[in-house]
């Protein structure tokens, strides 16, 4: 994503929305003509420019909703930027930022996640060999004795 971040700052021209998915389709990011346009109807975006043209800051923050959409849903995206939205868009350095802190939300995620798997595999184990247990000893209990 950093490399994303970092092309968008050379893009001193504006885009089209057809660039604009093109532009990502190169960088392995899946957006669309529609969720364009519904980021800017839902004001996650700014207005294109003249109605036609997306700049920087534009793909900025689709760039930016692409990565917390990996971790959070669309409203809680849209409560989080509302404040930080205006009719100029955010700055690349906030959206750094915001970048950077989901990165490590994700590790942690990851970290709880396989952490809860990892006691979940202990039970099963510890549950597993207590019936192994109760199994051999049951086998080795002469009938009507035990």
């Amino acid at each position: 994503m950093r490399d994303i971040l970092h092309d968008i700052q050379q893009y001193n021209s504006q885009l089209t929305i057809s660039q604009v998915v093109t532009f990502f389709e190169r960088k392995g990011v899946t957006v669309s003509k529609s969720m364009i346009q519904n980021h800017v109807r839902d004001r996650l975006l700014p207005p294109p420019v003249n109605k036609r043209h997306y700049t920087h800051k534009h793909l900025a923050a689709l760039a930016v909703i692409s990565v917390l959409k990996t971790v959070y849903e669309m409203a809680d995206i849209k409560t989080a930027l509302m404040p930080l939205i205006d009719n100029e868009g955010i700055s690349l350095t906030a959206y750094q930022s915001i970048i950077n802190k989901t990165i490590a939300y994700e590790v942690i995620l990851l970290m709880v996640q396989s952490a809860d798997l990892k006691n979940e595999a202990l039970r099963r184990l510890h549950n597993d060999s207590a019936s192994s247990v109760s199994d051999v000893k049951q086998v080795g209990t002469p009938h009507g004795k035990g």
